[in-house]
């Protein structure tokens, strides 16, 4: 009898068309109005959208079902030029299981780095592999198989400004000999100590630099996605609040929720450093 008044008082205090914003690709509107869509904001499935773009897109989180996208995959007519009329009902589809994105270790060369790329890049479903850059993001590595560190290396290089932007990465040393970490950094975008608009670059690609052989080896094209700690911060804790309430009487609760908001992050913005990410959200008090 308990149980029945539990899942009664669960299904009305969180209707199951009740949804939070946790994430937002685009500049979206309510229909007919000139008010943005905001993060943590409520919407109903009743409601239409107006987007800006077809490849827009909404991630939603209800307390009672779990994650959503809200994407243009049917209808969609022009409302008021040059913006998209998208009915939520018509266009919620389930957001996909928790992945491993990462291909986190066994990376004892650069040929294991840049097949970790390929795989990368063929599940995000591009040419390019996105990465999330808040302040810093790693990639790990096998530290035996980088001794030679002054003379072989990894740079980024890029187009600004009709020119070609070299920059060199730092290694970090793990906590044993075996872990190694390649680090990306928000100094890549710093020209001449300016710090530059990221989306003012183009055609990044990593390399690996052999110095004895004068040789560059592409490893891979690369999107950075810089985002501010604040919005990651927001965005967590909605996914965090709304999956206490999902997950809640679950043994594995924590590891639930870990595990749905890594898989949020990487469907969203791609390579994600999920040790930052823990860091992040064992600031978070909801």
């Amino acid at each position: 009898m308990l149980k029945l008044i539990l899942l009664i008082n669960l299904f009305f205090s969180h209707p199951p068309d009740e949804y939070f914003v946790a994430h937002i690709h685009g500049k979206i509107y309510h229909s007919g109005t000139n008010n943005v869509i905001k993060l943590g904001e409520k919407i109903n499935l009743d409601q239409a959208l107006d987007f800006t773009t077809e490849s827009d897109f909404l991630a939603v989180i209800s307390p009672a079902r779990g994650r959503f996208l809200i994407r243009k995959n049917k209808g969609g007519k022009r409302s008021s030029a040059p913006r998209i009329l998208v009915a939520i009902s018509d266009n919620l589809v389930p957001a996909t299981l928790p992945q491993t994105l990462a291909g986190r270790g066994n990376v004892n060369s650069p040929a294991d780095l840049k097949m970790m790329f390929n795989n990368l890049a063929k599940k995000q479903q591009d040419t390019l592999v996105n990465i999330l850059l808040i302040d810093s993001v790693k990639l790990e590595l096998e530290g035996a198989g980088f001794n030679e560190r002054d003379s072989k290396f990894f740079f980024i290089r890029y187009d600004f400004s009709r020119e070609a932007i070299n920059k060199k990465l730092n290694f970090m040393p793990g906590t044993n000999l075996k872990e190694l970490f390649l680090v990306i950094d928000k100094g890549i975008f710093l020209v001449d100590g300016k710090s530059i608009d990221p989306g003012l670059t183009s055609n990044l690609q990593l390399f690996y630099y052999n110095a004895s052989e004068r040789s560059s080896d592409l490893i891979g094209k690369i999107k950075i996605i810089l985002v501010e700690k604040n919005i990651i911060l927001q965005e967590i804790g909605i996914l965090q609040k709304n999956l206490r309430i999902l997950y809640e009487g679950k043994k594995n609760q924590n590891e639930l929720i870990r595990d749905a908001i890594f898989s949020e992050l990487e469907n969203n913005y791609g390579y994600i450093d999920r040790v930052n990410i823990l860091a992040l959200l064992s600031t978070i008090k909801n």
